[in-house]
Protein backbone atom coordinates (compact mmCIF):
# COMPACT_ATOMS: atom_id res chain seq x y z
CA UNK A 1 0.00 0.00 0.00
CA UNK A 2 3.30 2.06 0.52
CA UNK A 3 3.94 2.09 -2.96
CA UNK A 4 0.58 3.29 -3.85
CA UNK A 5 1.10 6.68 -2.35
CA UNK A 6 3.85 7.73 -4.69
CA UNK A 7 0.93 8.29 -7.55
CA UNK A 8 0.88 11.78 -7.51
CA UNK A 9 4.99 11.51 -8.45
CA UNK A 10 4.09 9.61 -11.13
CA UNK A 11 1.28 11.42 -12.64
CA UNK A 12 3.45 14.80 -12.55
CA UNK A 13 6.67 12.67 -14.54
CA UNK A 14 4.17 11.14 -16.85
CA UNK A 15 3.14 14.96 -17.31
CA UNK A 16 6.41 16.59 -17.69
CA UNK A 17 7.58 13.79 -19.67
CA UNK A 18 4.90 14.99 -22.36
CA UNK A 19 3.56 11.21 -22.42
CA UNK A 20 -0.24 12.68 -20.80
CA UNK A 21 -1.56 16.59 -20.05
CA UNK A 22 -3.87 16.87 -17.89
CA UNK A 23 -6.60 17.50 -20.01
CA UNK A 24 -6.72 14.12 -20.68
CA UNK A 25 -5.84 12.63 -17.24
CA UNK A 26 -9.13 14.68 -16.10
CA UNK A 27 -11.25 13.51 -19.40
CA UNK A 28 -10.36 10.18 -18.11
CA UNK A 29 -11.18 10.37 -14.51
CA UNK A 30 -13.44 7.53 -14.16
CA UNK A 31 -11.26 4.90 -15.42
CA UNK A 32 -8.88 6.21 -12.76
CA UNK A 33 -11.53 5.27 -10.41
CA UNK A 34 -12.07 2.15 -11.93
CA UNK A 35 -8.03 1.57 -11.17
CA UNK A 36 -8.34 2.48 -7.87
CA UNK A 37 -10.61 0.20 -7.32
CA UNK A 38 -8.84 -2.49 -8.91
CA UNK A 39 -5.98 -1.79 -6.78
CA UNK A 40 -7.50 -1.97 -3.68
CA UNK A 41 -9.55 -5.05 -5.00
CA UNK A 42 -5.97 -6.97 -4.95
CA UNK A 43 -4.82 -5.72 -1.46
CA UNK A 44 -5.73 -8.07 1.41
CA UNK A 45 -9.19 -6.86 3.12
CA UNK A 46 -12.89 -6.78 3.19
CA UNK A 47 -15.58 -4.37 1.46
CA UNK A 48 -14.84 -1.78 4.53
CA UNK A 49 -11.31 -2.39 3.56
CA UNK A 50 -11.93 -1.93 0.13
CA UNK A 51 -13.52 1.12 0.37
CA UNK A 52 -10.73 2.63 2.58
CA UNK A 53 -8.75 2.10 0.31
CA UNK A 54 -10.14 3.20 -3.17
CA UNK A 55 -10.70 6.44 -1.45
CA UNK A 56 -7.34 7.99 -0.85
CA UNK A 57 -6.27 6.47 -4.13
CA UNK A 58 -8.54 8.42 -5.88
CA UNK A 59 -8.15 11.52 -3.74
CA UNK A 60 -3.94 10.49 -4.78
CA UNK A 61 -4.82 10.65 -8.53
CA UNK A 62 -6.85 13.87 -7.80
CA UNK A 63 -3.90 15.76 -6.39
CA UNK A 64 -1.25 14.34 -8.52
CA UNK A 65 -3.33 16.05 -11.33
CA UNK A 66 -3.93 19.34 -9.53
CA UNK A 67 0.02 19.56 -8.98
CA UNK A 68 0.61 18.68 -12.55
CA UNK A 69 -1.55 21.04 -13.84
CA UNK A 70 -0.22 23.97 -11.71
CA UNK A 71 3.36 22.72 -12.30
CA UNK A 72 2.71 22.45 -16.29
CA UNK A 73 1.25 25.88 -16.19
CA UNK A 74 4.41 27.24 -14.02
CA UNK A 75 6.35 26.30 -17.21
CA UNK A 76 4.88 27.43 -19.49
CA UNK A 77 4.73 30.97 -17.84
CA UNK A 78 9.00 30.89 -17.43
CA UNK A 79 9.18 30.03 -20.75
CA UNK A 80 7.07 33.11 -22.37
CA UNK A 81 8.86 34.80 -19.77
CA UNK A 82 12.41 33.83 -20.94
CA UNK A 83 11.53 34.09 -24.58
CA UNK A 84 10.24 37.86 -24.01
CA UNK A 85 13.43 38.63 -23.00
Amino acid sequence: MGVVFQVPVGIIALVRMGVVTPRQLRRNRRYAALACGAVAAFLPGDAVTLLLETVPLYLLFELGVLVAAVSLRRSRAHELAAVAE
